[in-house]
């Protein structure tokens, strides 16, 4: 018998890899999404063939579906309410052919003015898609929402997105932007998990502040943010009351408070690139610590908090976001009071004020709170 050619084995394609330090982005094919993955989790090839939302640490999209509303229908829909925002790169006309959704009017409250009938720099609709809302930029339909809290976060994403000089955003981080001691900082967490509180403890320490909530990161790694009124909890009123003074007697008993930024301390709708992203873990009798996290590592910490793409997932915002991801440090801070977290992070600015590196920063941050500290 003669010799045969060997069948050539057919490996299964491998999806496109983004290395990060400490891990590598992952884009699924088929249009699955992009994944975070650290170094010891998985191959690829094997990874590629489950859904993004199957996989540790989905990246968010923040895009038109495959057959998006229609505008023609959703325009057709009467406005029930109108907000003209003074934004700081221009006036923003937001129009509600829904009922206004939960706290936006009071969340919004800062930024309303009059209408002076000049023709605003954007408008922003909210419409009915079904049982969810839309949310639409001039026309261009941009997110949809499950519910009127998540219909406000997204519109906090189109504000923050909106104000961010020109240029494509990289990312929309679930996070508060402030600049502390000159030196701008990312505070990172999941909703209730103390940005609104520690932020505002910070602005009325002299920080500035861009938003408590959402900050748009763009392509030059600058950070740009509309600072609304700060949501505050019933619990965090009492933690706060130094800087808020007492609630207003017609606030009603238990519910949040919504403040005006500007009362408290000073904002501003930019700043350049963060000198470090801290994800916050906050809870009592936790021991005060800041720990280096590697790049794959934050970012997987970032998404989990929220933060989202602007765009659907391709290799140029992949390769976009690691670019900014390696460029940036990433620090897991435990603390327990509201005060250590202030002190803390002050700490961190001071020793990156001094010219230490990030790393050295956090650890000269770290020794200035014992295990036993205390807070008032």
């Amino acid at each position: 018998m003669g010799s045969r050619d060997p069948i050539p084995l057919v490996s299964p394609p491998v999806p496109p890899v983004v290395p990060l330090r400490g891990g590598r982005i992952l884009l699924l094919s088929r249009g699955q999404g992009m994944v975070i993955l650290c170094d010891d989790e998985g191959r690829d090839d094997t990874l590629d063939g489950l859904c993004a939302a199957d996989l540790p640490a989905p990246v968010a999209p923040s895009c038109p579906p495959s057959w998006p509303p229609s505008w023609q229908v959703a325009a057709a829909q009467s406005v029930l309410w109108t907000l003209v925002l003074d934004c700081p790169r221009g006036k923003v006309l937001v129009r509600g052919r829904v009922p206004s959704p939960g706290d936006l009017p009071l969340r919004l409250g800062p930024l309303v003015t009059a209408t002076d009938g000049a023709a605003p720099a954007w408008t922003i609709d909210l419409t009915a898609d079904g049982d969810d809302l839309a949310l639409w930029v001039d026309g261009e339909y941009r997110a949809s929402a499950d519910g009127a809290n998540l219909a406000v976060c997204e519109l906090l994403g189109l504000l923050a997105e909106l104000n961010t000089a020109p240029g494509p955003v990289v990312l929309l981080t679930h996070a508060a932007g402030l600049v502390v001691k000159g030196h701008p900082l990312l505070l990172a967490a999941p909703s209730s998990g103390g940005k609104t509180t520690l932020a505002t403890a910070l602005l009325g320490r002299g920080a500035t502040l861009l938003s408590d909530d959402t900050i748009a990161v763009a392509a030059d790694h600058s950070l740009a943010g509309v600072a609304t009124a700060l949501r505050i909890r019933a619990g965090g009123a009492d933690l706060l009351a130094p800087w808020l003074g007492p609630a207003p007697r017609s606030a009603p008993a238990g519910e949040p408070r919504f403040v005006a930024p500007r009362t408290v301390g000073r904002t501003a709708a930019a700043a350049g690139p963060a000198a470090a992203v801290i994800l916050l873990d906050h809870a009592p009798g936790l021991r005060p610590t800041l720990t280096p996290l590697t790049t794959a590592e934050g970012l997987m910490a970032l998404v989990g908090a929220g933060a989202s793409l602007v765009g659907g997932p391709n290799l140029p915002r992949a390769r976009a976001l690691a670019r900014w991801a390696d460029a940036t440090p990433f620090l897991w801070m435990s603390y327990d009071t509201l005060h250590q977290g202030a002190e803390i992070l002050e700490a961190v600015a001071a020793a990156l004020a001094g010219g230490l590196p990030v790393a050295d920063a956090a650890a000269v941050a770290g020794q200035s709170q014992p295990a036993g500290a205390s807070a008032t």
